[in-house]
């Protein structure tokens, strides 16, 4: 494997700090801090970004912000990635009719990556933040890796450090094949759930972010929160149903997350948003396969 450049590195994870946290400038120390690097090899990287249009700096106040060229090269990313806009387009459609908010992730290796968010409470929508990286460990990310290979689900299932047992290990296996199964991932707004939400959403100092919501998942893991079964007429309190979308190569490259359903509501209304939640999934890669 090649070594990585240094530099190069330095430069996504300013990217990716940044993105993390859209709504607030960063200092030149809050850049080091973020990139566990020295001012003087930080401000080198920052300078090149800067003098390219990847970031803007703020004279007055000697502060930075994501610059016009990340634009530019995500609007090209889109018209590159056919799902991906007509993902959003189909979202707005589904979160208008419904109500509802959506949230969606892309998998990068062994993380989400927050992508958009769509409906009126878009704010309070469940699932990642846009710009926010999260590692992939049990449960957050089961919508996609309920579809993938052997090999990924062992490592899912063994990353970051949580102590499943053998029981636990076949239990999680029983879960995701569950999902699959369904067709989606129903999950329930139990407390444990809860508390892994409330961790998601914290915005940590730029240099421990991920790392300790990341412990703190772990040490909340409790299975993947779904029902067993879904009675047409039973009553449950949801937090939200989740579903994947797959490239050319049937890989689950989005997770899909709709969320803000008002109170406790019926089986029966869990499957109907579940299957227009499935079938805008299944037209989206229909339209994405034509083009």
């Amino acid at each position: 494997m090649a070594r990585p450049a240094l530099s190069g590195s330095r430069a996504l994870q300013v990217i990716d700090a940044m993105a993390g946290a859209p709504d607030r400038a960063f200092t030149l120390s809050d850049l080091v801090r973020a990139t566990d690097s020295n001012f003087a090899s930080c401000h080198a990287v920052i300078a090149i970004l800067v003098a390219r249009g990847y970031l803007l700096r703020d004279d007055a106040t000697k502060t930075y912000r994501l610059g016009p060229a990340l634009f530019a090269a995500g609007q090209a990313m889109a018209k590159h990635d056919p799902l991906l806009g007509a993902l959003r387009s189909a979202s707005d459609t589904l979160t208008e009719r419904t109500g509802l908010s959506i949230s969606i992730s892309a998998r990068t290796g062994d993380e989400l990556v927050g992508v958009s968010r769509h409906g009126r409470n878009r704010q309070l929508a469940q699932g990642i933040r846009v710009g926010q990286r999260v590692s992939l460990k049990p449960p957050i990310g089961a919508t996609v890796m309920a579809w993938s290979c052997d090999e990924d689900i062992d490592n899912y299932i063994g990353r970051g450090g949580i102590a499943l047992d053998a029981p636990e290990a076949a239990q999680l296996r029983d879960e995701l094949a569950a999902i699959r199964r369904r067709g989606y991932l129903a999950t329930l707004n139990t407390d444990s759930y809860a508390a892994i939400s409330k961790a998601m959403a914290q915005r940590y100092s730029d240099e421990d972010r991920n790392a300790r919501a990341g412990q703190l998942i772990s040490g909340l893991y409790g299975g993947l929160f779904q029902p067993e079964k879904i009675e047409a007429d039973g009553s449950y309190d949801l937090a939200f149903i989740g579903a994947p979308i797959f490239d050319r190569r049937g890989y689950p490259l989005y997770s899909i997350v709709l969320s803000g359903f008002d109170g406790r509501i019926s089986g029966a209304a869990i499957e109907d948003y579940a299957a227009q939640l499935t079938r805008m999934c299944t037209d989206v890669m229909r339209s994405g396969a034509a083009t």
